[in-house]
């Protein structure tokens, strides 16, 4: 995306915004295009800290890392005993690890259950995690919600958002759930994940699939853990605020 800065008499500005993982969007059919594009930008625009490096490989102008803004959720209500992901169904969401997991310790916490969100981009990768939940005998705590406009309300009633997703280029619902006091369960090696949540700070970070289960069930088992992380991660809101995401951009524009 372009964004051209005019005035009366002045030169066109002209910036370019990567709103994905740069490695996902410099890939070999896109490459030479962006390539021709950074020829003539003024400034280019990542979202996290980590993707400078990725984009310094083709461009040695300006690269500005502003982040995405993230809404403050202060929806007060009881908390479920509710483990939930919002994210569209397709492969690199990887909800089928989120259902391996919880298949793991389902038995031993028959209380709690897995709240799946968000669009079905991939009917097949859809089926393949029925047929998991299926085979799991998960059908009644497992389940996917689909789409809903409330969404706040449903994070506030959670407990746990469990983020598995390969990689992302900001993770705003991974954010917006923190926003709402979840403490967060996701992988090391993910790109877009690892720099939101901060180990044993604001979430856990996993190293592979066992102790991904060992980081749901730390947090099931302990109510005071969840609490101490989850009003850690609600200071998101803050640190992407709209006033500094907006004087972040004025700052660019100005320069």
């Amino acid at each position: 995306m372009c964004v051209n800065i005019r005035g009366g008499g002045h030169i066109c500005k002209k910036f370019i915004q990567i709103h994905n993982n740069p490695k996902t969007a410099l890939k070999k059919r896109k490459k030479k295009l962006y390539q021709r594009l950074f020829q003539y930008a003024d400034g280019i625009q990542v979202l996290l800290p980590s993707f400078v490096s990725a984009v310094r490989t083709y461009y040695s102008g300006q690269i500005s890392v502003i982040g995405n803004t993230v809404l403050k959720n202060d929806i007060q209500t009881a908390r479920q005993n509710i483990i939930i992901y919002v994210g569209r169904v397709e492969p690199s969401k990887r909800q089928h690890l989120l259902i391996e997991a919880f298949a793991q310790i389902h038995l031993k916490y028959p209380d709690w259950k897995v709240h799946f969100w968000g669009e079905i981009n991939v009917p097949d990768y859809y089926q393949k995690c029925i047929s998991l939940i299926r085979q799991y005998n998960l059908k009644e705590c497992v389940l996917f919600k689909g789409r809903t406009q409330q969404m706040s309300q449903e994070l506030a009633k959670a407990s746990i958002c469990a983020f598995p997703s390969a990689a992302e280029g900001f993770g705003l619902a991974l954010a917006e759930s923190m926003s709402a006091g979840l403490p967060s369960v996701g992988f090391r090696e993910s790109i877009g994940v690892n720099e939101l949540i901060h180990h044993n700070h604001n979430g856990l970070l996993a190293t592979d699939l066992r102790d991904f289960v060992d980081c749901l069930e730390k947090l099931i088992v302990n109510e005071d853990l969840r609490v101490r992380l989850g009003n850690n991660a609600r200071i998101i809101s803050e640190q992407y605020s709209s006033d500094k995401i907006l004087n972040a951009w004025l700052n660019l524009i100005e320069k």
